[in-house]
């Protein structure tokens, strides 16, 4: 008879454990215990109240989520997911470069060596500079596109137009990020294409700006060790930290507003992207969340693959400020500048252009004055309004 309070002792003991486990979990998890995340994964609908609201108010990572989307904004077709892969392509290029400090001194006695050293004696060490060059190429790419996307859509419009702001400068520093990096390999094909973006800023009138800018950016009248200093600590601490704060600002404001709904769902002149009826909720958590895993895991997998077999980060010879290679190229992002420079006068083409382009381009939302048309006419998308508008004004 003294074997059942022994069996019940040795329960009570099980069931607190368990249950101080699911409370540490729960702590863990911001309010989900144990229970509901088997739900979740079983794609069971949340109970009421939701528990799965709790972390968006609770977790530091979550708390700048949305805890709903319209379900229309999550088909890959209508972003495909390019502000995603934004974010991720500058997490990886972090987490990247972090590593590729290890082993790299910014000196011209040490750079190229450390590359050298790097490739070919470093485990993992060229697949590393490969993920971070191609990460950079990638994130230029898409960061483009996704302002490409924003455009056509007519996603800049009101009350959109501060964020298209960020987003211009956004893009604006991911192309300085990656040309800062440019020099650190410190190569002939590196060496020349930065001094001949550098020497632009020699045309920045009046003359002494301009002297006074270029001395800025190269430290001496040639690029040496002082220009590779300003450089790496360019790409390495000053750029990324601008970007991040811009980051959260162009982020809160997408959250803020709401992403913009396809053109067939929404009247004209109308927002509702922050109005979801309830039955057209999709809630982050699972559904967003194990989407958007699922892409970048897939993402991963691409990149890693063509790194593996097909994508290597390219180094010449080292730079030689005696030899001037004859065919200096600029990164491909650059190649329009690049071929203005040959045909126009380095003022005209590397700052008058350039800055009249930059100027229009954050001030699209502003100067559009068809802002009735948020998202299309009569379902139609709204790059085909917009053809439809110059069609009839021409």
């Amino acid at each position: 008879m003294a074997v059942q309070p022994e069996v019940n002792e040795k329960r009570g003991i099980v069931r607190t454990v368990l249950d101080a486990a699911d409370d540490i979990f729960t702590r863990v998890t911001a309010g989900i215990p144990a229970g509901e995340v088997r739900r979740m994964l079983r794609g069971e609908a949340a109970g009421r109240p939701n528990p799965r609201l709790k972390p968006h108010s609770e977790a530091f990572l979550l708390h700048i989520k949305p805890t709903y989307y319209h379900d229309s904004v999550t088909k890959f077709t209508h972003t495909f997911r390019l502000g995603l892969l934004s974010t991720y392509l500058f997490f990886v290029e972090t987490i990247t470069g972090l590593i590729l400090m290890i082993w790299y001194a910014p000196t011209p006695e040490r750079a190229y060596t450390d590359m050298i050293r790097l490739l070919s004696n470093v485990p993992f060490g060229m697949f590393m500079r490969d993920m971070h060059r191609l990460g950079a190429e990638l994130m230029v790419a898409i960061v483009t596109l996704h302002m490409v996307r924003t455009y056509l859509t007519g996603s800049y419009k009101a009350p959109r137009q501060f964020t298209w702001f960020t987003g211009v400068i956004l893009l604006v520093l991911t192309l300085f990020l990656s040309f800062s990096g440019y020099l650190l390999p410190w190569d002939q094909l590196a060496y020349w294409a930065v001094t001949i973006g550098t020497s632009m800023a020699e045309a920045v009138p009046p003359a002494f700006v301009g002297e006074a800018v270029n001395m800025l950016a190269r430290g001496a009248p040639d690029i040496g060790a002082n220009g590779l200093m300003r450089f790496y600590l360019l790409h390495v601490l000053f750029l990324p930290l601008a970007l991040f704060l811009f980051f959260f600002v162009h982020y809160y404001k997408v959250v803020h507003f709401g992403i913009s709904l396809p053109s067939d769902e929404e009247e004209v002149g109308q927002d509702t992207a922050n109005k979801v009826p309830a039955d057209r909720r999709v809630y982050y958590l699972p559904d967003v969340l194990m989407d958007e895993a699922a892409f970048l895991i897939v993402f991963t997998m691409v990149m890693v693959l063509a790194v593996a077999f097909f994508f290597t980060a390219p180094l010449e010879s080292i730079a030689n400020p005696q030899s001037t290679p004859l065919h200096t190229v600029a990164p491909w992002y650059f190649y329009w500048l690049q071929g203005l420079l040959k045909i126009a006068d380095k003022a005209i083409a590397g700052v008058y252009i350039p800055g009249i382009l930059l100027v229009l381009l954050m001030a699209i939302p502003y100067l559009d004055r068809n802002q009735a048309a948020v998202h299309g006419i009569a379902g139609l998308p709204s790059s085909a309004v917009r053809w439809q508008v110059w069609s009839s004004s021409s």
